[in-house]
C-alpha cells in the first residue's frame, strides 16, 4: 500500500482592487509623474510568481514621462510557500530594518538588472515592489508603508 504524501494547502487568493493597493493620493506623494499602467502585465519574476503561483494581485504605475513601470504584487502564500518565499528573500536580498519591525515586518531590497526590489514579509502577506526606478531601499520606502498602510488587518 503507498503511504500517504503530504499536499501543500492550495494558497487563499488575494484580491484587492489597485488604486486600493495604493491610493491615487498616496501614489501622487510618491512621484506625481506615476499613474495607473492600463496595459500592464506583471513582468518581474517574483511579481509573476506571486499572482501565479500563490494567487495575488499585481498593479502595475507607470511613469508618465520616462516609461518606467513600478510593479507591486500582494499575495497570502500558502504557510510552506510562503516559508520558502522569506528564505528565498533572505538568501538573495540584503535585510532593511527601515520597512518595519520583525518579526511582525520583514524587509528585504535587492538590485539587480537595472532595478531594484522591495520583499517585504508581514503577517500572512507577501509584498513585493519591483522597478527600474527603485536604485536603494530608501527609494522604496514610502510605498511600502503605503501598501502595509492599505492592507486589511490578518
Amino acid at each position: 500500500m503507498p503511504e500517504p504524501t503530504e499536499t501543500a494547502e492550495p494558497p487563499v487568493p488575494f484580491e484587492v482592487a489597485c488604486d486600493a493597493l495604493i491610493t491615487a493620493d498616496q501614489l501622487y506623494a510618491f512621484n506625481p509623474n506615476f499613474g495607473a499602467d492600463p496595459g500592464y502585465e506583471p513582468q518581474a519574476d517574483a511579481v509573476v510568481i506571486a499572482v501565479e503561483e500563490d494567487a495575488g494581485t499585481a498593479c502595475g504605475y507607470l511613469n508618465q514621462t520616462s516609461g518606467e513601470v513600478i510593479e507591486i504584487a500582494v499575495a497570502t502564500p500558502n504557510e510552506q510557500a510562503g516559508e520558502a518565499r522569506r528564505n528565498d528573500a533572505a538568501l538573495t536580498s540584503t535585510p532593511v530594518p527601515t520597512y518595519g519591525t520583525p518579526p511582525e515586518v520583514e524587509g528585504y531590497f535587492d538590485q539587480a538588472g537595472g532595478s531594484g526590489e522591495a520583499q517585504v514579509f508581514s503577517g500572512p502577506y507577501w509584498i513585493v515592489v519591483h522597478s527600474p526606478a527603485l536604485f536603494e531601499p530608501g527609494d522604496a520606502q514610502q510605498l511600502v508603508e503605503s501598501v502595509l498602510q492599505n492592507l486589511p488587518a490578518a
